[in-house]
């Protein structure tokens, strides 16, 4: 009697392990018929079908879990021809009991989370024909040449979002939930940036933006929210703490409050509140260092020149909390901005007094005060005139001014008030600011012209200084104004006496190179300013009048009759 196949199916250990059972059947009471048939076609094919049916299920290392069995085993069962001469054991049936009893035991240890990282274990779920990821080369930077450090890119203030505020410790903000209002709340950014939403705890906004928050806490509420849509509104900003340093009159740091309209302080403002730029700064390079999320910061550039200039609001940049100003230093002293950034509402307060130094050749040399009396800007031309003007040795072509930075360099700048003076330059009356020091070098003598021009300029001595000796009503040093000639002078002393030379007198003037020159002045008092007859009198010019004729007659018989009267009695003169 032929066998029929039968395929079987155990799951052991949570594999299914296929058994295939060939020659497995039952056999006839009544026919001993050991011979043994091999299986048809029609039961093969139905035992590779059903084979088919069963699918098979890949292993998968999985934490407490016994890894499966990799392979299926196939137990085969035959007929076994009975004789009278073999010695067999006899056929023993198979149940599902006695497989039980024998399982087979994977030489397989458990595997923990904690034993393997996560990695590890993805991987080894994964076919083994995969290819496995190559390690990534680490990359070697020898000590002896590191790689330099790339600074951070300085942006425009013009690229700049002044609608990017990030959320710090004091911001009062309100977040809206749609459709839920009883979650709306108002809260107060705590200092460690942390706000405390309603149900579902803490969460950290600092240097996030209003958008930024918005989708931070709609996650935060989806567990229990569905698609939570999330508005939030800053309320109130906190105050603006900025730092400011450079050439500014008063650095250091500053806490500005918002305006009463909710605008955020500007650059402007804090320069103002701050005393002003120094005449040394360079307008055209502000920076403004911003932190950023992560410890990094955003550098950038303003130019206040531009505003002046254009009107270009954009680079008075809206501050935000925690920003750092700098304005660096020129590097060297620009005429033509001086004056017009001396004029701007972010200068320094030209009301104030500035304590300069002058030296060389003016009057009163030194230190003074320069005060403004009328408004107007404090100028090199005032603090000359402040020092009593410049002599007449002075070289006005070679005027310097030295100036100290906050960077701690000095600033050279030569001016030529000659041309101040000729031409009208009034780039030349430079705009100065506090410590500014000012030499005025000694040059040689100034012509005729050029003593005029320079004697009635608005830094040249209010009042010279000349001496007159001799026949005068009033001999000694007189005061007049500059550029006044010598007919001046001696009209100022009184005019000649009753014994005066008034044909001619001496003048006598000490030379830049030391020496002392003469020049003997014809009076005419009906003549006008010439440098003959009437000469421009400089500061400390001595006129020598002499007497006349008949009066160095008369000393010479004064002195001989006063001789005579002492040798001969008086007796003698009255007989």
């Amino acid at each position: 009697m032929q066998s029929t196949p039968v395929r079987v199916s155990v799951a052991v250990l949570g594999t299914v392990t296929t058994l295939a059972a060939y020659g497995w059947g039952r056999t006839s009471a009544s026919t001993a018929d050991t011979s043994q048939s091999p299986p048809d076609s029609n039961s093969q094919a139905k035992s590779h079908r059903l084979a088919a049916s069963v699918p098979s299920i890949k292993s998968i290392a999985v934490p407490e879990t016994i890894a499966p069995i990799g392979k299926a085993q196939k137990f085969q069962f035959a007929p076994i021809q009975s004789t009278p001469t073999q010695n067999t054991p006899p056929l023993t049936k198979l149940t599902f009991a006695s497989l039980r009893k024998a399982p087979v035991q994977p030489n397989i240890s458990r595997i923990r989370v904690d034993q393997l990282p996560i990695d590890a274990i993805i991987a080894a779920s994964l076919p083994a024909s995969q290819p496995k990821a190559k390690p990534a080369k680490s990359l070697s930077v020898q000590p002896s040449s590191p790689l330099p450090a790339q600074p951070a890119a300085e942006v425009p203030a013009t690229q700049i979002d002044d609608a990017s505020y990030t959320l710090g410790a004091g911001d009062s903000i309100r977040v809206e939930l749609f459709n839920v209002p009883e979650y709306s709340r108002e809260y107060r950014v705590l200092v460690n940036g942390i706000v405390n939403l309603y149900l579902v705890g803490p969460l950290s906004v600092r240097g996030m933006t209003p958008l930024q928050a918005q989708a931070a806490i709609a996650a935060k509420y989806a567990p229990i929210v569905e698609q939570p849509r999330v508005d939030v509104t800053l309320l109130a900003a906190r105050p603006v703490r900025v730092a400011i340093a450079g050439e500014i009159t008063r650095p250091g740091t500053y806490a500005l409050s918002t305006q009463e309209s909710g605008s955020f302080p500007t650059l402007t403002q804090l320069i103002q509140q701050a005393g002003g730029i120094t005449q040394a700064a360079n307008s055209r390079k502000i920076t403004v260092r911003r932190p950023q999320a992560g410890g990094n910061f955003l550098t950038i550039q303003a130019n206040l020149w531009e505003l002046t200039q254009t009107g270009d609001m954009r680079q008075d940049l809206t501050l935000r909390d925690g920003d750092t100003v700098v304005i660096p230093t020129n590097s060297e002293i620009n005429l033509a901005e001086s004056a017009q950034l001396a004029t701007a509402n972010f200068a320094t307060d030209s009301k104030k007094a500035l304590n300069v130094t002058v030296v060389g050749e003016v009057m009163r040399p030194g230190p003074i005060v320069l005060a403004s009396t009328t408004g107007g800007l404090p100028t090199l031309s005032q603090a000359i005139q402040q020092s009593g003007g410049i002599t007449a040795l002075a070289n006005v072509r070679e005027v310097e001014v030295r100036r100290s930075t906050r960077s701690g360099t000095t600033q050279t700048k030569r001016l030529n008030l000659w041309e101040l003076l000729s031409s009208g330059d009034a780039t030349q009356d430079l705009v100065l600011q506090q410590g500014d020091t000012i030499v005025i070098p000694k040059g040689t003598a100034l012509t005729a012209a050029e003593v005029t021009q320079v004697g009635g300029s608005t830094f040249a001595p209010t009042a010279i200084r000349v001496n007159i000796v001799g026949e005068v009503e009033s001999p000694g040093a007189v005061q007049v104004p500059p550029n006044s000639p010598l007919n001046q002078a001696l009209l100022a002393a009184g005019g000649f006496n009753r014994r005066a030379n008034r044909r001619s007198v001496q003048l006598l003037r000490l030379n830049p190179d030391g020496t002392v020159s003469r020049q003997a002045v014809s009076i005419d008092f009906a003549r006008g300013i010439d440098e003959k007859g009437n000469p421009i009198l400089r500061n400390n010019d001595v006129i020598l009048v002499d007497r006349s004729g008949g009066a160095k007659l008369e000393d010479t018989l004064d002195r001989v009759g006063g001789f005579l009267g002492k040798i001969l009695p008086f007796g003698f003169f009255l007989r």
